[in-house]
């Protein structure tokens, strides 16, 4: 006979098959929203809007990597389509709209010298330009479009898998470090045929896929291991910097991991291997980091239309410039500001598309406000992790100005370090157990992502006037008497469209994102291996708490659910 225990099996199954293909929509969702919001931001700007564009799209272009190039003529110059070439003809003048370039749908037939044909070809690594440049066809804005939402889906496709691969607190990192730090700067690079894109991707998540592995069991183990190699590549892939970055948050990665001794040494072949890759790679392809060490060249030898004013007259010093590492050290936070839209070093594109200041300050509160939030349940790891990440993005962009006397704003942008402060964010925001939920409220939930939305919206709307008119006209109707747009686009998605587009998803996407890994429950996969003490399974009708750290709630028992017994009232 059948007991009575037995009967409700087929219900529960039902509804653990249920509840799994909520899951893989919530995901599927996710996915497609983020797909959206970045896909907004590709089609905001025309082709060549990505900083030194010239540079890098010739070398997607002339490509060598498997035997094809580009022709040449008598003195040797590459032969590049004249449209790729005259693209960026609205550089340095933000009144000027991208309506001034010629047909980009490949029925110009001009070929013309490429005057950058002399330039070192060896200062990027190539891996990007060589991907990309299978993505070249004559109808140069379709390839671009192409390359830009490839890039897009090369972002997506890691955050999924570390979604999917991830323990909850993990999970909560993932989501608020990018929802804090992809606006504006972010947005518009990844989407973009500059190699920082890659650097971003490679060294924004390669150092969750490393925390993951050494923290995971079963399968996931191998997952995230193949996705850490993979994000190397994509760093190693992208700049010589990128390469260096992604060396050190790796290291600072080992400090962080809550995995026993045994299982890190176990599983540190890995990233054994893949530093030894690296430095290897950097053997060969050295490209900017002789710049990190020997600085960009004497600053007295370039064109710059002001001297230091410390440096006039008989003032000049041979010696080490003092005065200069004094404006630098305490200048260089410009750079981090930058990421975020603030004047002048924020300004997108070629530098000539400025943000609008509501950008710099709705992102730069709520990095602040909830990093704050984060710090109050920290460890001294999390402090020399994060102090590690923060004094490198300080350290490299002073050390490296000084070996050539230049002051900062000069020759490094903040998209040199975004990347850096990225991982930065990330490990300030890292919490150490899986019920700790760093916005505990709705309230709080809610105002972080509205203020998140609009400034997404502002900076989208502002990028995409730059190119369609220029900043000659204004007023929130992008599309009247607009000079640029895509040709290839269909009439109903014009730049409104896509404002709205992207405005929307953008919303939706923190919306579901950071409410859904803001539950205190562990998401299906099992408590990781390794880690130190045992794991709490509460007992029946116990409340987990929230993890906020309130001195209400620290240390007390869990508050138990229910009526008490008979007995135990009697007993009082």
């Amino acid at each position: 006979m059948t007991s009575q225990t037995d009967a409700p099996a087929p219900a529960t199954e039902q509804r653990k098959s249920a509840s799994s293909g909520k899951r893989v929509l919530v995901l599927a969702g996710i996915a497609l929203l983020a797909f959206m919001s970045l896909g907004s931001w590709a089609f905001s700007s025309p082709v060549g809007s990505s900083p030194d564009d010239r540079y890098h799209l010739a070398s997607i272009w002339c490509n060598e990597t498997f035997g094809e190039s580009c022709e040449e003529n008598e003195q040797g110059k590459n032969m590049l389509p004249a449209a790729l070439l005259d693209s960026p003809c609205f550089l340095g003048s933000p009144t000027t709209s991208a309506g001034c370039q010629p047909l980009m749908d490949g029925t110009d037939p001009r070929l013309q010298p490429d005057p950058g044909s002399d330039v070192d070809r060896n200062l990027y690594p190539g891996g990007f330009y060589t991907v990309l440049h299978f993505f070249t066809t004559d109808n140069i804005e379709v390839a671009i479009l192409t390359m830009r939402l490839f890039n897009v889906l090369l972002f997506v496709l890691s955050g999924v898998v570390l979604w999917i691969t991830l323990a909850r607190r993990l999970q909560r990192t993932l989501v608020w470090t990018w929802a804090l730090t992809l606006i504006p700067l972010a947005a518009f690079l990844i989407p973009s045929t500059n190699p920082t894109s890659w650097a971003i991707v490679g060294v924004g998540m390669a150092w969750l896929a490393l925390l993951g592995y050494f923290e995971a069991t079963g399968w996931r183990v191998y997952v995230l291991g193949a996705l850490y190699v993979v994000l190397v590549a994509v760093a190693t892939g992208a700049r010589s910097d990128s390469t260096l970055f992604v060396g050190a948050t790796s290291i600072i990665t080992l400090f962080m991991t809550q995995a026993d001794k045994k299982t890190l040494i176990r599983r540190f072949i890995l990233p054994a291997a893949a530093g030894l890759g690296v430095i290897t790679w950097l053997i060969f392809k050295p490209g900017q980091i002789g710049i990190i060490t020997e600085g960009f060249g004497e600053r007295a030898q370039q064109s710059y239309p002001d001297e230091l004013p410390w440096q006039t007259g008989v003032e000049v010093s041979t010696g080490f410039d003092w005065s200069l590492f004094w404006y630098n050290t305490w200048d260089a936070p410009a750079l981090w500001l930058g990421m975020f839209g603030d004047y002048p070093w924020g300004a997108l594109g070629w530098l000539d598309t400025v943000m609008p200041q509501a950008v710099t300050a709705l992102v730069t509160w709520m990095i602040l406000g909830v990093t704050f939030i984060a710090l109050r349940n920290a460890w001294w790891q999390k402090w020399f992790a994060a102090g590690s990440m923060i004094f490198l993005a300080w350290f490299i962009p002073v050390w490296t100005l000084q070996q050539g006397g230049h002051k900062i704003g000069e020759q490094i942008q903040p998209r040199y370090l975004i990347p850096l402060f990225i991982v930065a964010i990330g490990v300030l925001l890292l919490q150490k157990r899986s019920d700790q939920v760093l916005i505990a409220s709705r309230a709080g939930q809610v105002g972080i992502i509205v203020a998140l939305s609009i400034a997404n919206s502002v900076a989208l709307h502002a990028n995409t006037r730059r190119y369609t008119t220029g900043t000659v006209r204004g007023g929130i109707d992008l599309d009247y008497e607009r000079d640029w747009w895509w040709s290839s686009l269909p009439n109903f998605l014009g730049a409104n469209a896509l404002w709205v587009i992207g405005s929307l998803s953008f919303f939706a996407l923190l919306w579901f994102a950071i409410r859904n890994v803001n539950s205190v429950g562990e998401p299906p996969q099992s408590h990781p291996e390794g880690l130190s003490g045992p794991v709490a399974t509460p007992p029946p009708g116990v409340v987990l708490g929230t993890g906020t750290g309130t001195k209400e709630t620290e240390g007390k028992p869990a508050r138990v659910r229910g009526r008490h017994s008979a007995s135990s009232r009697s007993s009082t």
